[in-house]
Formats: structure tokens, sequence, C-alpha cells
């Protein structure tokens, strides 16, 4: 029987976010990433809805990605910092 990987954390995500905004990680990555758990039952909505945006994201600009981010730490309850 396969183990299980844990599903992202609120952690994981904003990380993700924060890489792609000073350019260390790419869309492509980040798509392929969240594609990991997409199928997968995640309990945390806010990381669900994250995923989601990640999830093919190279159809959108990097001012796009600052807004899900700002977006995606009012939803945790995080201060959002530039």
């Amino acid at each position: 029987m396969a183990a299980t990987r844990p599903a992202p954390t609120r952690a994981d995500l904003d990380a993700w976010f924060t890489a792609l905004i000073v350019g260390v990680r790419t869309s492509d990555e980040a798509d392929k990433w969240a594609s990991q758990w997409f199928d997968t039952a995640v309990d945390d909505d806010v990381v669900r809805w994250a995923l989601g945006l990640l999830h093919d994201l190279d159809r959108h600009d990097d001012d796009q990605v600052r807004r899900w981010r700002a977006e995606y730490r009012t939803r945790c309850g995080m201060p959002e910092t530039p």
C-alpha cells in the first residue's frame, strides 16, 4: 500500500506565491507542483483555492500573482508584506 503524502500547508502556498513574485520559481514549476494535489482531497478550503490559482498559472502576469498572494494572505489572516 502506497503511503500518502501530506497536503500542502498554508505556509507552503505562501512560499510558492512569494517564490514566483521574487523570481526563484517559474509558473511552469508552480503549475506542476500544484497539479499533484489537484485531484486530491484537501481539507483546507483556502489551500484548495490557492492550489487552483497556481494550477495553469502561465496564463497570468506578475501583478496578478501579487494580487492573489495579497488575497491569499487576507483569507489566511496573515499580514501582507511587500
